[in-house]
């Protein structure tokens, strides 16, 4: 994919932004030429959001000098960005789920009649116009509520590029929550913006997703634009070690002792998304389980913990059979659970660091004899130190911190209670490459020092780099089973795509 047009529509020169005594970006250059999709990888806390921020107006800079349309531009606040044709559609979606589609995309600026009376009818059929014009196949009358995660990132798009005079749509992690097939269509959807010379400015963590919709790729590192990368000259490997500052970390394929078992889950039947699945976990393993949307993966590890019922269930731990009802009975058996999704799972935000490492600590400090605060502070300083959190201060509100320095911080509350076992979903969701690499190591040597790893993960490839055997679902029914070399995508991907009648509900 290439730009319709080298003329360029965003300059940013030298941009400085400093938040107290933090530099969060240092002297930036950056620029958006008419009509073509730049993407923007690095870190979490590289520098791209807050440079996002300072063109949608969100932030101000503190020094340098933006040129939009050829013309020196001040942008002091969101309606200024708007006048200068900037749009921008955050990761985590903002929407009025009880109002409709028309509602939402008119929201602030309704279509009214001389007597100041709203026109449903004339909103409904502009906005049934965009969503043909985009071939996007949403009734403008459903309420919000009522929608999937991708439609109601589809309205996101629909509502920026609505706005009259749209130059630049920004797009953060706009496939976090998508399936491949909505995917496709939201590349569709950025084709047709691009052939009406609107650019996209998009960031991602998926390099094969940057790698098949840009037409450049801005590199950022430490607040700093390290490089500008046209199409032709796209490589993954000189794009991560330059989002790190240094290659990745590769694995060799280990060879697991699998005498000991240590966790065995027998007869687990799921009503309509699983039947009648059975493994065993070995000691110091970690053992992956793969599978596209819709296979059981999600619902299977949640019954592990009541959090999804369970038709039927046996458990073993250590060949004597256990009842987990919750969380707690896990807990209480040195069983832990990372969950999916973050923020809303996992996450206290209105608590300081140390407290969000030491929420499942405390609970059995407290039961036993409870711990002053200058003990809590050691043990929260003692984890955050062991898993490398990048944080100020322990004491700061754990928002602070980026998604990556976050999700360390919830696995490092996880390990404060010595856990024999641990169930990891989805790990490194909407991190950055760097903070992945760091979680990798992290789970092969807490496996190598004994640990056992249950791994969930939606990226397949990320189940063959790190897991030392997978089991692979589909339609809620195993497909394969393997083990040391043969976890590659060779075997597990033709698994995982089967679909035929021994599927649970086919």
């Amino acid at each position: 994919m290439t730009g319709t047009n080298s003329e360029i529509y965003i300059e940013a020169r030298k941009v400085r932004k400093v938040f107290q005594n933090t530099v969060a970006l240092d002297d930036v250059d950056f620029e958006v030429r008419k009509g073509e999709v730049h993407a923007i990888v690095g870190e979490n806390g590289a520098g791209k959001s807050t440079l996002m921020k300072i063109l949608s107006g969100v932030h101000q800079m503190t020094s340098g000098e933006l040129v939009i349309g050829g013309e020196r531009a001040a942008i002091a606040s969101v309606a200024d960005s708007q006048r200068y044709g900037i749009s921008i559609i955050y990761q985590e979606l903002s929407n009025f789920p009880k109002l409709s589609v028309t509602e939402n995309i008119f929201m602030g600026r309704q279509i009214r009649s001389k007597a100041g009376v709203v026109n449903f009818a004339a909103m409904a059929s502009a906005v049934r116009e965009m969503l043909q014009e985009y071939e996007i196949d949403i009734n403008p009358r459903a309420r919000l509520d009522n929608l999937t995660v991708a439609e109601k990132q589809f309205v996101e798009i629909i509502k920026a590029v609505s706005v009259y005079g749209t130059k630049v749509v920004i797009m953060d992690e706009p496939t976090s929550s998508l399936t491949r097939i909505d995917i496709e269509k939201l590349y569709k959807i950025i084709e047709n913006l691009k052939k009406h010379d609107v650019s996209v400015i998009f960031i991602s963590h998926h390099l094969e997703e940057v790698f098949e919709i840009a037409d450049r790729v801005t590199v950022f590192r430490d607040g700093r634009n390290v490089a500008c990368i046209e199409r032709k000259d796209f490589d993954e490997d000189e794009l991560i070690a330059l989002m790190l500052g240094h290659s990745i970390h590769k694995f060799e394929k280990r060879r697991i002792d699998r005498r000991e078992v240590i966790f065995e889950i027998r007869n687990l039947s799921i009503k309509n998304r699983i039947e009648d699945f059975s493994i065993k976990l070995y000691k110091g393993e970690v053992l992956g389980i793969a599978g596209l949307t819709g296979s059981g993966k999600d619902e299977l590890i949640k019954s592990l913990f009541n959090l999804w019922p369970a038709r039927t269930k046996d458990l073993y731990l250590k060949g004597e059979q256990i009842a987990i009802r919750s969380p707690i009975d896990a807990l209480e058996k040195g069983i832990v659970y990372l969950p999916e999704e973050r923020k809303t799972q996992a996450l206290f935000p209105e608590m300081p660091v140390y407290l969000n490492i030491l929420a499942i600590w405390l609970f059995h400090c407290v039961k036993r004899a409870g711990a002053d605060k200058r003990t809590e502070l050691r043990e929260a300083e003692a984890l955050i130190e062991k898993l490398g959190v990048k944080t100020s201060s322990p004491r700061i509100p754990i928002t602070s911190l980026s998604g990556g320095n976050q999700q360390k911080a919830i696995i490092a509350r996880l390990l404060a209670v010595g856990p024999e076992i641990m169930i990891l979903n989805d790990p490194t969701r909407g991190i950055d490459v760097g903070s992945k690499d760091e979680i990798y190591r992290l789970i092969r040597q807490l496996a190598e020092n004994g640990t056992s790893i249950v791994l969930v993960s939606s990226e397949m490839e990320e189940i063959c780099y790190i897991a030392d055997r997978a089991v692979v679902l589909s339609k809620g029914v195993v497909r394969g089973e393997f083990s040391d070399e043969d976890v590659n995508m060779g075997n597990i991907l033709p698994c995982a795509i089967r679909s035929d009648k021994r599927g649970v509900g086919a």
